[in-house]
C-alpha cells in the first residue's frame, strides 16, 4: 500500500481509482536572510502588518495541502530585530490564508511572531533548535473563512522546517521550499523500467510503484517443450525456474513499450535462402548428368 517494493510473487493489479490525498506534515524552506538589511526600528514600534512592507524585511510564500486535499497559501515574514551581542535576530510572522498562525494565542495578540531566529556571528542558525518551529494551531479554512470539513487544529498541525537557513551578506533568495503534501489525483499514465517496475503517474504530479515483473530462468532453456502459441513449459531436461528481478544476475531487462520483433536478420536468411536453393540446382544437374552418362554407357552394350 505504501509502494514499497517486496519479494512476494502474486498476480499484478493495476488500479486504476484515485489517489487519496495525503495533508503536509512539513514545509521545508532553505533560504538566506541579507545581513545587510536594516534593523527595523521605530519609535514607539510599529506593529507587524502584511499590508505594511515597513514592519518586515523579506517575504516568501507556498501551498500546503489539509486532509482532504485543499490547498492553502502560507506566508513567512521575516523582519529584523536589533542585534544582541555577536548575534542577530530576526522575527517570524507567519500566516495561512491571510490568518495568523504560529504564537501561542494569535487571537490576544496578532502581532505576536510565529518564532524569534537567532544567527551566530557565522550566518548559522542557533535558535530555534535544528531549525523547526511547529505550528499547532492552525484551523483549515474555506474562502469564507468557515471550517471546511478538514482535521483542524493537532490534526492540521506541521513543521515548518528552517535547519538550512542562514544569515550571508548577500541577497535575500530562496534556494528550496518544499512540503510532503498533495491533493488527490487520477491515473494519467504509466512507465516501465529496465528493472521491471511498474510506476503510476496521477494528475496531481505525484507517482507511485505499483509492482515488478519477476523474470525467470532455467540451467537448459534448450530443455523446455514447447506448447503452442509461442509458450514453453518447463520440463525435467530444463530443470526448475529460478525466479528473480529483471536486469540481475543473468536475468535480462525490460523494455518498455515495445513490441518483439524477429531475433534474425531476415535480409541475411533470404540471401542464405538463395544460396541454398542454388546449390540444390547444381546438385540436381550433376545428378542428371551422372544419370545421362550411366544411361549411354548401359546403351554402348
Amino acid at each position: 500500500a505504501a509502494g514499497n517494493l517486496s519479494g512476494i510473487r502474486d498476480d499484478l493489479k493495476i488500479a486504476s481509482d484515485n489517489l487519496s490525498p495525503q495533508r503536509t506534515t512539513t514545509l521545508r524552506t532553505d533560504l538566506n536572510l541579507d545581513a545587510r538589511e536594516q534593523v527595523l526600528t521605530a519609535t514607539p514600534p510599529i506593529p507587524f502588518n502584511p499590508l505594511d512592507p515597513s514592519t518586515y524585511n523579506h517575504v516568501t510564500a507556498t501551498t500546503i495541502f489539509d486532509s482532504l486535499g485543499n490547498p492553502h497559501e502560507v506566508t513567512q515574514f521575516y523582519a529584523k530585530q536589533t542585534p544582541t551581542g555577536t548575534q542577530s535576530n530576526w522575527s517570524l510572522y507567519l500566516q495561512v490564508d491571510g490568518e495568523d498562525v504560529g504564537a501561542t494565542d494569535t487571537s490576544v495578540d496578532p502581532a505576536v511572531p510565529a518564532a524569534s531566529l537567532v544567527f551566530d556571528q557565522n550566518g548559522n542558525l542557533t535558535s530555534p533548535a535544528n531549525g523547526v518551529i511547529p505550528i499547532a494551531n492552525w484551523e483549515p479554512k474555506d474562502g469564507n473563512g468557515v471550517s471546511n470539513g478538514a482535521a483542524s487544529l493537532g490534526g492540521a498541525a506541521f513543521d515548518l522546517n528552517l535547519g538550512s537557513t542562514t544569515q550571508y551578506g548577500a541577497n535575500f533568495g530562496v534556494n528550496d521550499q518544499r512540503q510532503n503534501g498533495y491533493t488527490t489525483g487520477r491515473l494519467s499514465g504509466l512507465d516501465v523500467s529496465q528493472q521491471g517496475v511498474i510506476f503510476a503517474r496521477y494528475t496531481n504530479g505525484q507517482s507511485k510503484s505499483l509492482g515488478q515483473v519477476a523474470l525467470a530462468s532455467f540451467n537448459n532453456t534448450n530443455g523446455l517443450s514447447p506448447s503452442g502459441d509461442t509458450s514453453w513449459v518447463e520440463t525435467f531436461e530444463s530443470g526448475q525456474p529460478v525466479i528473480g528481478r529483471p536486469d540481475t544476475g543473468t536475468l535480462g531487462a525490460i523494455q518498455s513499450s515495445s513490441v518483439e520483433e524477429s531475433n534474425v536478420d531476415l535480409s541475411a536468411e533470404l540471401v542464405n535462402l538463395i544460396i541454398a536453393q542454388r546449390n540444390y540446382q547444381a546438385n540436381a544437374k550433376t545428378i542428371e548428368t551422372s544419370d545421362a552418362v550411366t544411361q549411354t554407357i548401359i546403351n554402348l552394350r
